[in-house]
């Protein structure tokens, strides 16, 4: 009651925080400085706890301006200040919350009059695009002019079909910073319209470029499997016709003599006929799905070997740097694919170096890491123009060039891509636009000597050619089911003094074996054929006669042509297209040695 304050000053009810502060305005009224005052303070409640007041004050003078007495109104505002306590946390809780999520959180307000812009936008904007949030409330097109040219239509006409329908929006699209850094980004709204006819969006956009990315390497994954087995089944088809075209045009060759135009003709089918096999090879090679001749090689060697042929292929203009490692790097690999690794790269880092530069190739080892095995690397770097993000993104792409038509196949570095991969190792490149490019493969470091094959490697004989004297007698099962490939083999294998049997897949070839009256001393088999394929008509003949040399031979493989049985029966390979001499060498070893180890 107001007689209980009767006898008190305001020094024994005001809480101590507020008390300077209003000893300092009571004088202040006094001096005459102020003739009243508002402010908010805290009072002693009779019942001993605090509350808060607005006290409106004046101060009452006589004639001549002496202060005489104060006169104050006071009224109770605790619980608006509870309120607004409660407000502000509140806002500092959504202002916490909205500067922690991993993206920008705003507020966009569509007004009635056609006017637009943002009421609201948290410091994600630094982050994610290098604005300032202030400089976007300022000018939203802070941030819309960020957004990809081919992608802002989209943005804007999805974004408006949302706001004039009232329903949730979704957008993905390209940022480009002000670095040239390019960011997917995916914003989400809902909107709801205000009393006053406006329209607000709270909305949110998110960074989505390595979740986008990954599900581009994903389909880009995809699409080169798909490629890979559309290009491996064309290899596979398209050596069986190359065999035939050059094994006829081989007969027909011998038919003319030297000088005789018609053989020169032919030549020139076979010289086709080679070039296109080369082709395959290269679609093998980035299908992965060759047989690799594998062997420990130490790399060091290797390009030291192929520098007397490297110099007059880069020319004059440019320097050669080889950087050896300080001691062997032995790595299990094909030694002919190795090298069309590096002339591949070699002959790209050429053409990328017109006016002059150095090409370096540099070989290591990497230090071994906790628990993983020791890796060999093979840097190829140029000082050339280098290469945009855009088409690095894509340099391993086959038939994707950037050379004029006629000029480049696209299959360079596909090629490279799929010999690496199938040697067990990877590939990566740097590049920028005017600062060169760098190729570094990493291949597993081999045991410095190669064990006698066992089980998932193919024992393979090299090209044999015959040697003087007659051809020794023997009986050759030839199971092939490509007529025109069948009949070549039978006919150079009967020329050579062989007796020749033959099936048109494997269960065909069981049956002649049971049925034979003659010693089978060699199968020379498919590995793909309808019904059953060559490595499992192998290990049935082997079963039915120990000991009989197999020699498998194949347009291209995905399966493991590792030995057959547990002797590994294996006596070679032979890749489609053949030549007369590759057959009958290989045959021919194989019915003298049976099993031989490479």
């Amino acid at each position: 009651a107001g007689d209980e304050l009767i006898g008190n000053t305001f020094r024994l009810i005001t809480h101590p925080d507020d008390l300077t502060r209003d000893l300092e305005r009571r004088q202040r009224m006094l001096d005459g400085e102020l003739d009243r005052c508002r402010v908010e303070k805290r009072l002693l409640h009779k019942d001993g706890y605090w509350v808060w007041v607005e006290l409106n004050a004046v101060v009452v003078r006589d004639a001549l301006g002496a202060p005489l007495y104060f006169i104050a109104q006071f009224q109770d505002i605790t619980e608006r200040r509870r309120a607004e306590a409660a407000l502000r946390e509140s806002e500092a809780r959504y202002e916490r919350i909205a500067a922690n999520v991993p993206g920008i959180v705003y507020q966009f307000v569509y007004l009635p009059d056609g006017s637009q812009h943002f009421t609201f936008v948290s410091e994600g904007a630094r982050t994610l695009c290098g604005v300032a949030p202030e400089a976007i409330l300022r000018d939203p097109s802070a941030l819309f002019g960020l957004i990809h040219p081919e992608d802002r239509a989209g943005m804007h006409s999805s974004g408006q079909a949302a706001v004039t329908e009232l329903r949730p929006w979704r957008w993905e699209g390209r940022l480009v910073l002000s670095t040239g850094e390019q960011r997917w980004v995916q914003a989400a709204s809902r909107n709801a319209r205000q009393p006053d006819g406006s329209v607000l969006a709270d909305g949110l956009i998110m960074d989505i470029t390595a979740p986008r990315t990954l599900e581009e390497q994903l389909r880009q994954s995809q699409k080169m499997e798909a490629v890979g087995q559309l290009a491996g089944g064309v290899a596979h088809d398209f050596n069986n016709i190359l065999t035939a075209i050059a094994g006829f045009a081989e007969f027909l060759q011998d038919e003319f003599a030297p000088g005789d135009p018609r053989r020169e003709d032919v030549g020139e089918i076979l010289k086709g006929a080679h070039r296109a096999a080369s082709l395959t090879a290269q679609l093998l090679a980035f299908s992965r799905k060759q047989v690799l001749r594998s062997e420990v090689l130490d790399l060091n060697q290797v390009v030291a070997q192929m520098t007397t042929m490297l110099r007059p292929l880069l020319g004059s203009s440019l320097h050669l740097v080889t950087l050896p490692a300080p001691r062997a790097v032995p790595v299990l690999a094909d030694r002919t694919q190795l090298e069309q690794v590096i002339m591949n790269l070699a002959v790209n880092a050429r053409d990328a170096m017109q006016g002059g530069g150095t090409l370096t190739i540099e070989i290591g080892i990497s230090p071994a890491e906790s628990g993983a095995p020791q890796r060999a690397t093979l840097v190829v770097s140029d000082t050339g123009v280098g290469m945009s993000p855009e088409v690095v993104a894509r340099v391993f792409e086959p038939f994707f060039t950037t050379k004029p038509p006629g000029q480049g196949s696209g299959l360079g570095l596909a090629t490279v891509d799929g010999i690496v991969q199938q040697s067990g190792g990877t590939i990566s490149v740097e590049s920028r636009p005017g600062e060169g490019t760098s190729f570094t493969i990493t291949l597993p470091v081999a045991p410095s000597q190669r064990p006698r094959p066992t089980t998932g490697e193919l024992a393979v004989i090299r090209d044999v050619k015959e040697g003087e004297g007659s051809q020794p007698a023997g009986t050759v099962l030839i199971a092939e089911d490509e007529e025109a490939v069948r009949a070549i083999a039978q006919r150079l294998l009967v020329r050579a003094g062989y007796r020749v049997l033959t099936a048109r897949h494997g269960a065909d070839a069981l049956r002649v074996l049971s049925e034979a009256d003659a010693t089978v001393d060699v199968l020379l088999s498919d590995v793909v054929m309808p019904e059953m394929g060559g490595v499992e008509l192998a290990a049935r003949a082997v079963e039915m006669i120990p000991g009989l040399p197999v020699v498998l031979m194949s347009g291209y493989t995905d399966k493991d042509l590792g030995p057959i049985n547990e002797e590994g029966m294996v006596a070679g390979f032979i890749s489609k297209p053949f030549t007369s001499e590759t057959l009958l060498g290989t045959v021919k070893a194989a019915v003298r040695s049976g099993y031989i180890a490479s």
